[in-house]
């Protein structure tokens, strides 16, 4: 299995690739937010940032303010370069498990992330 990184329309072999996406989160779009290959650690990160183009904090301030922390991030695709971003609380991580078509960890660390698809 490849894991999420094939949501965002990208082919994991293809670690060169670096993907910029508009992300709508509020009501706000975001851009640009980067996908790209981390060879240091040979995994795929989202880099969540982007201004939002009307003056206000860009999305990464959301992040270093905590509100990312200990939620659960949920990508909505709207098209390959468009997506909504929602926070579910951590407690709700078994509802969401119960729902999803798969459910997997990048690894076996403890510092790895999970993922799974509704």
């Amino acid at each position: 299995m490849y894991g999420g990184i094939r949501f965002f329309d990208i082919e994991p072999e293809d670690t060169s690739v670096e993907k910029n996406i508009t992300i709508n989160y509020l009501g706000k779009d975001y851009y640009p937010s980067t996908i790209k290959f981390a060879p240091h650690n040979g995994s795929w990160r989202i880099q969540l940032k982007g201004d939002p183009g009307d003056g206000t904090q860009e999305l990464s301030k959301f992040g270093n303010d905590g509100d990312f922390v200990h939620k659960i991030l949920v990508f909505e695709k709207i098209t390959s370069t468009y997506y909504m971003l929602s926070l579910v609380e951590e407690s709700e991580l078994d509802r969401l498990k119960s729902l999803s078509k798969v459910w997997a960890r990048n690894g076996s660390s403890t510092s790895s992330k999970a993922y799974g698809m509704l």
